[in-house]
């Protein structure tokens, strides 16, 4: 079977085996308390500041949190739903306030990993 060009799909498996530099950090599933996983998803705070508007909001529930940026409120999020683009880096605000926005949280799509490596060397 031909893939017509595209690039073959993302597994959590290739997700595990990304390896993270200075000033990113891997994320361990036991950052979030397990009853917030249950009652909010993977990521609280993302689910807290994505809207219905935002390009994000259908796969918030499903993001998995991978990694963050020790020097800014960057997280790089794994969505397994979205064989387009797996992988997002959200600026997460952690503010109280509900969103209604397509632009916020600020949000970057990527459709590889050596997509978002690129842009980390322009960063």
């Amino acid at each position: 079977m031909r893939n017509n060009g595209a690039l073959p799909r993302m597994t959590p498996a290739d997700v595990a085996e990304i390896e993270f530099s200075e000033p990113w950090h891997r994320v361990a599933a036991r950052d979030v308390p397990y009853w917030r996983r249950v009652l909010f998803g993977r990521s609280p705070q993302l689910v807290r500041e994505v809207g219905p508007l935002h390009p994000l909001f259908r796969f918030r529930k499903d993001a998995i949190p991978i990694a963050r940026r020790s020097d800014t409120d960057d997280w790089l999020y794994f969505l397994p739903g979205n064989a387009e683009h797996p992988l997002v880096c959200v600026h997460l605000t952690y503010s109280r306030n509900d969103y209604f926005s397509r632009l916020w949280p600020a949000t970057d799509f990527y459709s590889s990993l050596a997509e978002w490596q690129e842009s980390q060397l322009t960063a």
